[in-house]
């Protein structure tokens, strides 16, 4: 094998090794994306349930769909 066609591979590796990184890199972006806007509604339903835990505070919420009559009553 010559030296030309060892650095061919070699370039050859190379390109294939960044075509890699640049996928994985562009993986990676997209979950940080994801993770961000997760975290972005967690947030929002942290303040949400906040919000109806002071307005409904003193109030009997204990009851389940089980112990509450039916309208015709």
């Amino acid at each position: 094998m010559s030296h030309e066609q060892k650095i061919i591979i070699l370039e050859e590796k190379i390109l294939f090794q960044e075509d890699n990184l640049q996928k994985l890199d562009d993986v990676v972006r997209k979950q940080y994306d994801l993770i961000d806007t997760l975290a972005r509604r967690i947030q929002f339903l942290e303040r949400k349930v906040q919000q109806l835990e002071e307005v409904t505070e003193g109030t009997d919420l204990n009851l389940s769909p089980a112990d509450e009559k039916p309208p015709h009553y």
